[in-house]
């Protein structure tokens, strides 16, 4: 159902008054035509034809001109309870029993069967449109296959409420909505805060310890045991709704989680049921402690509709205007003045670095002298090969060359560039015999069969010829310094400032992830910016996330009113959260003191 339309009925006072206006017009001409005819025939006076009048026709007379009153009375009496004023009272009377204010998310001690307009509890609300839905989909007629959506926006996907029940928590409200996924016509959408931790921040953790402190301080139950609760369940449903969505995929969507959700919502709406819950029951709510979270309830199908395009664009993905940066757009008409160049004692690293005409300079961009910076932070002793892709002028394998060098370590170090003008100036300072090997290659995608493999090289040099997996090799360290500005140039030459949709840093991550260029332990690195929002901050992340990588250490530069970004990734299954620290900086080995010491204490 895309779309609701509603015919406003037709008010009784204008039936009656098109009623009355037809007997007193009918009731004028039948008088004047009398009138007329009568006064052909019998010449007299208008005193004496009215006094004639009233006696060959006065119980006739008398019985129609109180009919005319008595419909204009009633024309009257509707008028003046269906006058404008009394119709917005009447719709008024209409909504406050299509809608209801919630007062708090705890159910009522009574069972579930309460009637929904004497409950004001958020949660028995929930269930009770889950409840109703359900009953529905059953004793819909054979054949009929109404579409009906359901929409939850939630904190949590396990939404509950502690009290002495037997069921662990969320599993009364996943047990519903399992019982409407299976039905055909039902389309499910679900979107929750993120499982994973992005940015640094984890919402959904902090949304539990924030919703166990707030349930725990209402009943008097241990923090720690509802907290750990919590988490463990709120795991478990939303594998469980992973699970139905693959099993149904084209009726039940699970949208990319959301960094912040202030308000949750369910939503149902069919032809037969139209209702909407929405809970103000979010982490900043939960957080002042001082009051149950509000909502209300309505089934009111336009504010449905309305708030079904309230989720529909709050959770909607993709939507971000891609555009360029003022900055970006400074840098690149910078380039544009600045012909081919020599840039001198780089960082004090680099004692001379041609830049082609065309070509990226590191001198005049942001980000590479914050990359450059890092690598002599993040290499060390035991990163024996080193990959660059999308090297430009080749300015961070020579910083890196440097680094391990220092380091007493001879490292195998691949540059790679696609772009022709580039690579003639990666050449120029990475030649023969300096230790650096260029390839003329190119990182990309392709379809094989039917099948997209992203993350493969092509040989520029020999007509995009797909390099094999013996001819790349792995290497412990992986430097990717790429292009980040989602959004399109003007020309060809404007692309090395811009990765639309990030597509190039998609190639990047599945081929890190899924292939065997990073060693064991390896390590990839890779620069982004805040220069398109938060937003896309958390959307790049997130895709690192979702790419089966994980963020290790970020380094943030503040330059320009913006932040500049320096990631350092490993594959997830390499990384423990607890432990990988630990033992990468040997921070924890202990041993028992000796006596003497002891009694020093």
């Amino acid at each position: 159902m895309s779309s609701l339309s509603f015919k406003r009925p037709i008010r009784p006072f204008r039936l009656s008054l098109i009623i009355a206006t037809i007997a007193v017009v009918g009731f004028m001409l039948l008088l004047v035509a009398w009138a007329i005819l009568d006064g052909l025939q019998k010449p007299e006076t208008w005193a004496a034809r009215i006094k004639r009048c009233n006696e060959e026709w006065g119980l006739w007379l008398n019985v129609y001109s109180l009919a005319v009153g008595v419909v204009i009375s009633l024309i009257l009496y509707l008028n003046d309870k269906t006058n404008p004023f009394g119709e917005d009272e009447r719709l008024r009377e209409e909504q406050k029993q299509r809608m209801k204010i919630l007062s708090h998310f705890s159910p009522t001690a009574l069972e579930k069967t309460v009637a929904l307009y004497s409950n004001r509890s958020i949660y028995d609300a929930i269930l009770g449109t889950l409840e109703r839905l359900d009953r529905r989909k059953g004793s819909a007629s054979p054949g009929v296959k109404t579409k009906i959506d359901v929409c939850l926006l939630l904190c949590t996907p396990a939404l509950d409420y502690r009290v002495p029940r037997p069921l662990k928590w969320g599993i009364e409200f996943i047990s519903k909505v399992n019982n409407i996924a299976v039905c055909e016509n039902v389309h499910l959408e679900v979107c929750h805060l993120p499982i994973e931790p992005t940015l640094g921040f984890n919402p959904m953790e902090d949304f539990l310890s924030v919703l166990a402190k707030f349930c725990s301080s209402g009943d008097g139950s241990d923090f720690n045991a509802l907290h750990n609760e919590l988490v463990d369940q709120t795991k478990l449903i939303a594998q469980m709704l992973t699970s139905l969505a693959s099993q149904y995929q084209n009726r039940i969507k699970i949208h990319p989680p959301m960094f912040n959700i202030p308000f949750q919502i369910v939503l149902v709406r069919g032809d037969a049921q139209c209702e909407v819950i929405v809970s103000f029951a979010g982490r900043e709510i939960l957080e002042r402690g001082d009051a149950d979270p509000r909502g209300f309830f309505s089934s009111d199908p336009f504010v449905v509709e309305t708030f079904h395009h309230i989720y529909t664009d709050y959770v909607k993905q993709g939507g971000r205007l891609a555009f360029i940066p003022r900055h970006t757009a400074a840098i690149i008409e910078k380039h544009k003045k600045q012909p081919a160049h020599e840039v001198i004692n780089y960082l004090n690293l680099i004692p001379s670095l041609r830049v082609g005409d065309g070509c990226f300079s590191p001198a005049i961009a942001n980000s590479s002298k914050f990359t450059c910076w890092a690598l002599t932070k993040i290499l060390n002793g035991r990163d024996e090969s080193i990959l660059d892709i999308g090297a430009g002028t080749g300015v961070l394998a020579l910083v890196a060359q440097d680094t391990v060098k220092k380091l007493g370590v001879k490292a195998r170090i691949v540059a790679v560039e696609s772009d022709e003008k580039s690579f003639h100036t990666l050449q120029m300072n990475c030649p023969s015999g300096c230790g650096i090997d260029v390839k003329h290659w190119a990182l990309a995608s392709k379809s094989v069969d039917s099948t997209k493999r992203c993350g493969v090289f092509l040989d520029r040099s020999q007509g995009d010829r797909e390099v094999t997996k013996n001819e790349v090799g792995q290497f412990k360290v992986i430097i990717a310094d790429l292009p980040f500005v989602d959004a399109r140039g003007d020309s060809a030459r404007d692309q090395r400032f811009f990765d639309p949709s990030h597509q190039a840093h998609r190639n990047l991550f599945e081929a890190v992830a899924n292939t065997q260029w990073l060693a064991a332990g390896g390590k990839l690195i890779t620069a982004f910016s805040s220069l398109g929002g938060p937003d896309d901050v958390y959307a790049f992340e997130r895709l690192i996330n979702e790419s089966g990588l994980q963020i290790i250490q970020r380094l943030d530069f503040h330059e320009s009113n913006y932040l500049w970004i320096v990631h350092v990734i490993v594959r997830k299954e390499e990384f423990q959260s607890h432990d990988y620290w630990w033992d990468m900086l040997n921070a924890r080995t202990i041993r028992a003191v000796t006596t003497d010491f002891q009694s020093v204490l």
